[in-house]
């Protein structure tokens, strides 16, 4: 049942067409906001009562193929309880704290 298609898609792109969100069903969304160069994919959920929304890539490094993929397995781990844009922002955290840990870190001939 999917709303969307490459050709419209390309046509809003070189029309320069701008919206906030617009939707291909089962919770994947195409966002071409001002603020873009390229529009974004979205996967939109719920977890735990509360709206939830996860940027997945760019039409650009995403076709809406892989994008249609990526969202159907999403929606299986969400219905299994898993909260994954939670989830991403502490891989994310997780991953920054890495690197600052890094640059922070004395080496031997700083010591001495």
């Amino acid at each position: 049942m999917a709303k969307l298609s490459d050709m419209d898609i390309r046509n809003w792109i070189k029309s320069g067409e701008r919206f906030d969100m617009r939707g291909d069903g089962a919770g994947l969304y195409l966002s071409f906001r001002e603020a873009y160069a390229i529009p974004i994919w979205r996967f939109r959920y719920r977890f735990a009562g509360a709206n939830r929304i996860m940027n997945l890539g760019s039409y650009r490094d995403l076709s809406l193929a892989d994008a249609r993929k990526t969202a159907k397995d999403l929606r299986a781990k969400v219905s299994l309880g898993y909260d994954v844009a939670g989830e991403k922002q502490e891989r994310k955290q997780d991953a920054l704290a890495k690197i600052d840990a890094e640059n922070n870190a004395y080496t031997v001939a700083q010591l001495a």
